[in-house]
Order: structure tokens, then C-alpha cells, then sequence
């Protein structure tokens, strides 16, 4: 039987979480695991990172008997720093058109779904189109898979059209404090975001589903160690086919 080891350290310093699990069998590599704080799929409770996509994560390296060090940032940051070196893997992150040529991917973990929210006071907004949202101030994470395709369909962040924040949370409370229109997101992250700021999240609402294509998916940069990226692929597929994963899913239905 396997026996596992699990550090938990916070450095405020570097502004990142990490949680270090440790296998203390056969493992040879030392894996370098990269994500964000984007409940319910990767989060910090307690001092240790957890969450749909990290519970994911864990069971497919543990699968594969690697050791990791899970760090959890800003995405920006996170997301530069997955791309300037190989063999760092990145979660929960979607893949899309501008991305397909820079990773490799394993996956998908979850379905991808994205709306434009506003306050329910503000009745005097409304989007049938995208056009119609170009009306508007949006707020949206810098780097986000959903900024870099309101980018491409002609959003203009160097306007007030399409306002980027380090962090999600920054966009949510913009929009209760009124200086946006419309805020980005999947159902599901946008309900566990606001109740863990406190704000109330009876009164936002979708009122457009954004046309986006992908899913969510674990990816090491284009070029990673091939060994290494077919030994996490082979893991994956093994915890879906044996059931595992479909009962992380239960778990945040």
C-alpha cells in the first residue's frame, strides 16, 4: 500500500498557497502543480487547497504515483509561469481556440459554460447579442479564458468596455459598487465566489449565455517530457473509466 505524506504551507511572501503532498513509495518525479483560487473548483479552506478540480488533480497523480507540490496564485501570474517552462502542470483551464497550439491537454475535467451577469436592481440593461454587451462596462479576470475571447470578438480592454482584474473577486464587487454593468461567469463559481465574500448572491442574474467553446482540463506547456505527460494521461483515464472521477463530480453536484 502506498503511504502519502502531506505538508501544508502558507508564504505569505510569495503570495501563493502551497500544498505539498509528498508520496513516499516509488516516486520519482517531483511534479510542480500551478492554479488559481476559483471556488468551487480549486480554493483554500482551512490552509489547505481543495475543491473540484484539486480533488481531480489529486487522484489522477496520486493514480500515477507522482509526487507534487500543488501552488495556488493569481491566474496571471500562474498561467506566464505555465507557459515559460515545461513540465509544469496547470489546473482547471480552458481550453479554447487561442490555447490549442500552447499545451497539451488531459481531460476535459468539467463542461464549460459562461453568462454575463448583472445586479437585478439594474433593470435598465439589457443583452440579447454580444453586440448589445459592447454597450455596456464589463468586468472579467485578466488572462481568463473568457477575456481573451471577449478580446477576440472585439471587446476593448483598453476602454471601459472590458475592464481586467487580477482577481474574479476584484470584477464582483466592481459590479456591487456600480462601477461595471455586467460581470462574467459559470453559474456554479459565481453562487460558492459570492457567498464566500459575503455578497448576496439573490441579487445577480444571468441574463445571456456567452457562445463559448471548450472545457475545463489539466495541460503541461507544449514540449513537456513526453514520458511525463502520457503517464498523467494514462492516470486520468484510468480514475474515469474505474468510477473515480464521476464520484468527485457527485460530490459538487
Amino acid at each position: 500500500m502506498r503511504r502519502f505524506k502531506k505538508v501544508v504551507l502558507l508564504l505569505t511572501s510569495l503570495a501563493f498557497v502551497i500544498s505539498l503532498h509528498i508520496n513516499t513509495s516509488q516516486a520519482t518525479e517531483h511534479l510542480e502543480v500551478l492554479t488559481e483560487n476559483w471556488p468551487p473548483f480549486n480554493y483554500e479552506l482551512d490552509g489547505e487547497l481543495t475543491g473540484f478540480g484539486t480533488e481531480v488533480i489529486q487522484a489522477t497523480l496520486d493514480e500515477a504515483d507522482i509526487a507534487y507540490a500543488i501552488r495556488s496564485g493569481i491566474w496571471k501570474g500562474v498561467y506566464n509561469r505555465a507557459l515559460s517552462q515545461k513540465d509544469i502542470l496547470i489546473y482547471t483551464i480552458a481550453r479554447i481556440k487561442q490555447r490549442e497550439h500552447l499545451f497539451e491537454w488531459i481531460g476535459p475535467i468539467a463542461a464549460r459554460k459562461q453568462y454575463f451577469y448583472k445586479l437585478k436592481s439594474r433593470t435598465d440593461i439589457h443583452v440579447n447579442s454580444l453586440e448589445d454587451a459592447k454597450k455596456y462596462r464589463i468586468g472579467t479576470q485578466d488572462s481568463d479564458a473568457i477575456a481573451q475571447n471577449l478580446i477576440a470578438w472585439g471587446f476593448d480592454p483598453a476602454s471601459d468596455n472590458l475592464q481586467l482584474f487580477q482577481k474574479r473577486v476584484l470584477a464582483y464587487r466592481t459590479l456591487f459598487a456600480g462601477r461595471v454593468d455586467l460581470i462574467t461567469g459559470q453559474e456554479l463559481v459565481v453562487k460558492y465566489q459570492l457567498e464566500l465574500e459575503n455578497l448576496p448572491y439573490d441579487a445577480v442574474e444571468p441574463i445571456y449565455e456567452i457562445d463559448v467553446e471548450g472545457a475545463y482540463y489539466m495541460a503541461f506547456k507544449k514540449g513537456s517530457t513526453p514520458k511525463l505527460v502520457n503517464k498523467v494521461r494514462t492516470a486520468f483515464e484510468r480514475i474515469k473509466s474505474s468510477g473515480k472521477l464521476e464520484r468527485i463530480v457527485a460530490k459538487y453536484k
